[in-house]
């Protein structure tokens, strides 16, 4: 219990949050319950569960609705909300990493080194927004756990959950066959190549929705080239920014850049 104690005590620096505000994303969330706070039930259903190229989090925008009819706009509400799902996060990386290292020290530094990233706290102080990534990560982080507890039913339930929050958790789809193989684990592949194959056929369906919600994917405002290039650096962006703040990187470059022309230093 103490190290996990110390693993989650970087909360104390967000502690900050409570002087926070409302930013974009709550305020189009809070406009769309507004929209459809007086529909009924089967209509609620339809708007939650609407076709969607870029992000279909059905799960989501039924909680983010919830939330508003509940609890309006008292802000300091969904930052203790925030607060608590960040500190559940935390709690389930420390069981995660516990299994994985069988070290209570070292699974106390995972966490803690988690709760200090400023994506970590991006994804926290951004109150209301930040529902779908804690909300699908915490369902994910269940779903690999079980999966090593080679438990198929709750470990696809969990990975399914996880997906009709935010679809961030794709990527386990890869990664529980290679865990499979990696630990020898008594659970069989096939059924979660199957759930793939028609999470995949479901959401490719949606592009022939006579319904769809207006959104824009990735795909509308970069080249597929530059989508490769981000995919590949971005990992090495985030550990680096990380560990030097990205106004020291930026100031760095443009001294390093300062005298090949604004062109290119731009670039």
């Amino acid at each position: 219990m103490i190290y996990l104690l110390l693993a989650l005590s970087p909360v104390i620096f967000y502690l900050r949050m409570f002087w926070g505000f409302f930013q974009q994303d709550e305020w189009l969330g809070y406009s769309q319950y507004i929209l459809h706070k007086g529909q009924n039930f089967g209509e609620l259903l339809a708007y939650f569960f609407t076709a969607s190229i870029g992000h279909f989090t059905p799960f989501t925008i039924a909680t983010v609705h919830g939330l508003f009819a509940l609890l309006n706009l008292n802000y300091m509400s969904y930052v203790m909300l925030s607060l608590s799902l960040h500190l559940v996060t935390g709690i389930l990386v420390f069981v995660l990493a516990k299994n994985l290292f069988k070290n209570s020290k070292q699974a106390a530094l995972t966490v803690f080194l988690f709760g200090i990233f400023a994506s970590s706290f991006q994804g926290t102080a951004w109150v209301i927004a930040d529902l779908a990534g804690h909300l699908s990560g915490i369902f994910g982080l269940l779903a690999i756990i079980y999966t090593l507890k080679s438990n198929t039913f709750k470990t696809l339930l969990f990975l399914i959950i996880s997906l009709l929050f935010k679809e961030i958790t794709i990527g386990l789809f890869l990664l529980i066959p290679i865990m499979i193989y990696i630990f020898n684990l008594k659970m069989k592949i096939k059924p979660v190549l199957v759930v793939l194959v028609v999470y995949i056929f479901l959401r490719g369906l949606m592009a022939f929705a006579p319904n769809q919600v207006k959104d824009t994917t990735v795909f509308a405002t970069q080249s597929m080239p530059k989508i490769i290039y981000n995919f590949v650096t971005v990992p090495f962006k985030s550990i680096s920014q990380s560990i030097i703040p990205q106004g020291q990187i930026r100031w760095v470059s443009e001294i390093l850049t300062k005298s090949l022309g604004e062109k290119i230093a731009g670039e």
